[in-house]
């Protein structure tokens, strides 16, 4: 850890300052409780019992997903209010002397592949595991402070962020709504905030999604994964079927609209999510249904809710962008948030 990040700490309980006693790497944080500094990554998570956080962390304990990802240009894109993949149109977001939280890293892609400027300082932060493996992965960049923390009790000063990204991370919180208010809590005045949340699925797979899940947030970690590598199979092998599935009708009560559709995307689409990506693969596809299929914890979410979180926290000029692939997927949503007058 490097000695300026301190100062941006405080204990998450009472909002005090800390006093490091030990080493950079390896001392303790005093406040309302001691926290300790492991291998150089301050840890502000009580280790308990949390299956939606087991989930992940046994995730990118095995390294899934680490590999780079096209994947991950029209996210951060995305994410930051723009629907071209193009890192041009979201430099804004990295500008000199600026404070960026990457809320929920997961296997700190944002960070790895989209540091771009070595002068904004970077948070990574999550609640799983996987904080280890991002610091091992950045620990030579200076810019880079790899944190272990609840989103819902993060340890830095309030309005201290020019920019907060929140990936894939409130659909799985307890209350997403009251997440949302937290994070933009830690937002400065004129700063940007991007969030990518699961959005509500067509009627039936809606209903399918909820009934499998109560089975699979019961399996062990091993037969998750199975399950998700039989869907992701079956989705490739739906793929590969040159068959059309041609609706010259709409279906209303089960949300689908007339069109040509290939197999395995008409039955993801609006009856199962059995992901399947060519390009990125089978390990890749599995740990996306698994993202759905293993946490305790998640849920989906109509996009006038979204904003209705946005609207009460005065995050305005918003931006709200599907790319291609993502229809049924989420919504990646950005704003401004704006002094109320």
């Amino acid at each position: 850890m490097q000695g300026k990040f301190l100062n941006s700490l405080v204990d998450p309980l009472t909002r005090e300052e800390l006093k490091l006693e030990g080493s950079l790497d390896s001392g303790i944080l005093k406040g309302s409780q001691d926290y300790r500094i492991i291998n150089g990554v301050p840890r502000f998570v009580e280790k308990k019992s949390d299956k939606t956080i087991e989930s992940f962390s046994n995730k990118w304990r095995n390294n899934i997903m680490e590999k780079y990802s096209s994947d991950y240009l029209t996210q951060i894109c995305a994410i930051l209010g723009s629907g071209n993949k193009e890192l041009s149109e979201i430099k804004y977001a990295f500008y000199d002397g600026s404070r960026f939280l990457d809320a929920g890293c997961g296997s700190g892609w944002v960070e790895l592949y989209y540091n771009i400027n070595k002068k904004v300082d970077i948070y990574a932060v999550d609640k799983s595991d996987s904080v280890d493996r991002v610091y091992e992965r950045t620990r030579n960049e200076n810019n880079i402070f790899v944190v272990q923390a609840d989103i819902l009790e993060l340890p830095f000063r309030k309005e201290y962020f020019d920019v907060i990204i929140c990936n894939g991370v409130l659909h799985h919180a307890p209350d997403p709504r009251i997440a949302f208010y937290k994070l933009c809590s830690y937002l400065r005045f004129g700063g940007t905030i991007g969030v990518y949340v699961y959005c509500q699925k067509p009627f039936a797979r809606e209903i399918l999604d909820k009934e499998i899940r109560k089975i699979t947030t019961g399996l062990s970690y091993p037969e998750c994964v199975e399950f998700s590598n039989q869907l992701s199979k079956l989705g490739r092998i739906l793929k590969q079927l040159n068959e059309k599935v041609i609706i010259d009708f709409d279906i209303p009560i089960l949300c689908i609209e007339k069109g040509e559709y290939g197999v395995q995307e008409f039955l993801y689409n609006f009856f199962m999510k059995c992901y399947y990506d060519e390009k990125e693969g089978l390990e890749y596809s599995t740990f996306v249904n698994y993202d759905w299929y293993s946490p305790e914890i998640a849920s989906h979410h109509k996009l006038e809710e979204i904003l209705l979180w946005f609207e009460e926290c005065n995050i305005n000029r918003r931006t709200v962008i599907q790319p291609s692939g993502f229809k049924y997927s989420g919504y990646f949503v950005s704003g401004v948030k704006e002094v109320v007058e």
